[in-house]
């Protein structure tokens, strides 16, 4: 430090000098209340009394320069002690000794998922933009880099994009990928065929995969690599029968599939091959617009849960009726059914949903929209789950939801959920039943002789919820009976 600094700290003769002034007396007695003229001599008192003032004000003004200077660089020499302390003090931290892997695994929670959009990017690389130290953790952990999702949008310049697909795939060396193909808006195929260059060379890697793109992709060149691939989602594909068969058959391994159906065409002639065997194949789901022959393509074992969402129309149903291909598909397998989402949007009437549980006794949950009257009407429903004497279809069903339609009566409803009362099946009963989107409030569909019995029924251990509109129709609403 200067010698300033140093004759500051220990008395400096400025700081001195203005605590030793003294304020001066004033020559008029009580000067802020006196009415009456200074006498000439006070005046002459007074003006010498001022002079001293101006000369001490002068000094004091001297003397808070200097402090203020002191300050400034004691303030200067107080943040290079503290920087010392930081940095030293970060250097004997107890992170400084955890392993990069723990680094790696804490880092491994902000990733965002490959299912989001916008991809995780942003996420995972925080990391590399806190220190040099950090950064060479996440670049080095492959685990990090390897959920790839693409969103090209509008954008003309995809230089950018592939610049990040080649770094990701770089960094992930050889870790399993999780590739998320996104086309929410129109975009070249050139564009796409660019980022495909990429990604199908390490198609081997492929264990998680969307592909929601409006144009055909040619994957003949992974035909034999896509051995670890587990989940697959087709959205929105511009991918006929044949396509979605062949693409299934070089995914030995899948777990779960789920497929839009929407642009598949209805074959003309009866198939005659043998079905494709998916030994691992649990989940199913799959959406469609024109018939159910994907059906006819599969055996499936191992299947576990179905979903399906249609909304066909009469030509395709008298084709393909998706609930008779649904019932075969399921003997052929001779596949243990636990889960059923079932949104038809029409049905052919072949084939009952009492039909379809007669040959899932292990189903424990279903979701149904019931479609028109008969079999597959509220009613039909109800009767083919209701319980009685000597019979008992799906035995472990214990979560069912439903959608109300103006088919929808109260009485069969009420023997259905009593039947499968605690009281009735002390092993074997239904735990919860939700009747969703009624048509008005609940409390007009249901009147106080039914709420009191759904409420005695939900005491032994049913919980029974719907949800109607509010009584000012502002949204909707659930009530739970109790």
């Amino acid at each position: 430090m200067s010698a300033e600094l140093d004759s500051a700290t220990s008395g400096c003769p400025c700081t001195t000098r203005a605590y030793s002034i003294a304020l001066p007396k004033s020559p008029i007695a009580n000067p802020l209340r006196s009415s009456t003229i200074p006498s000439p001599t006070e005046r002459y008192d007074t003006r010498v009394a001022l002079s001293q003032v101006h000369h001490s004000l002068a000094e004091l003004d001297d003397a808070l320069a200097h402090l203020e200077s002191v300050k400034k660089q004691l303030l200067s020499k107080r943040h290079a002690f503290q920087a010392f302390s930081d940095v030293h003090t970060g250097l004997l931290s107890s992170l400084r000794l955890m392993p990069a892997e723990i680094f790696g695994e804490i880092f491994s929670f902000l990733k965002a998922g490959y299912q989001e959009i916008p991809s995780s990017r942003s996420h995972i690389l925080l990391p590399t933009h806190v220190c040099q130290y950090w950064r060479q953790i996440a670049l080095s952990t492959p685990s990090l880099w390897t959920e790839i999702t693409i969103d090209l949008g509008y954008r003309t310049d995809i230089v950018p994009e592939l610049e990040s697909v080649q770094a990701w795939l770089t960094r992930s060396r050889d870790c399993p990928l999780s590739i998320n193909l996104q086309s929410q808006y129109s975009q070249s195929e050139e564009a796409w065929n660019d980022v495909l260059g990429l990604l199908l060379p390490h198609a081997r890697r492929w264990r998680h995969v969307i592909i929601s793109l409006r144009f055909k992709i040619d994957l003949s060149s992974v035909k034999h690599l896509l051995i670890v691939l587990e989940t697959l989602e087709l959205r929105d594909n511009d991918m006929q029968l044949e396509g979605q068969e062949t693409l299934l058959s070089m995914t030995p391994n899948i777990v779960s599939l789920e497929a839009d159906l929407y642009g598949s065409t209805i074959p003309q002639a009866p198939r005659n091959d043998s079905p494709l065997r998916l030994c691992k194949l649990e989940n199913l789901k799959l959406s469609y617009k024109s018939g159910s022959s994907l059906f006819d393509c599969l055996e499936l074992p191992w299947l576990t849960s179905f979903e399906i969402c249609g909304t066909g129309d009469d030509e395709s149903l008298d084709l393909n009726p998706w609930e008779s291909s649904l019932e075969s598909l399921i003997r052929r397998s001779a596949c243990s059914i636990r889960s059923l989402r079932l949104s038809p949007g029409n049905v052919s009437g072949r084939t009952s949903l009492e039909d379809l549980i007669r040959i899932t006794p292990e189903l424990e949950l279903l979701h149904i929209d019931p479609v028109g009257e008969n079999g597959w009407g509220p009613s039909g429903i109800f009767e083919a789950l209701t319980a009685s004497t000597g019979r008992l279809h799906v035995p472990r069903l214990h979560t069912m939801t439903m959608a109300y339609t103006d088919n929808f009566r109260v009485q069969p409803f009420m023997e259905m959920v009593g039947s499968r009362a605690r009281g009735k099946n002390p092993d074997f009963h239904m735990k919860s039943f939700k009747l969703y989107h009624l048509s008005c409030a609940w409390n007009r569909v249901f009147d106080g002789a039914a709420t009191k019995r759904l409420g005695e029924i939900a005491s032994e251990g049913l919980e029974i919820a719907v949800q109607g509109f509010a009584d000012d129709y502002s949204g909707w609403i659930w009530y739970t009976f109790e």
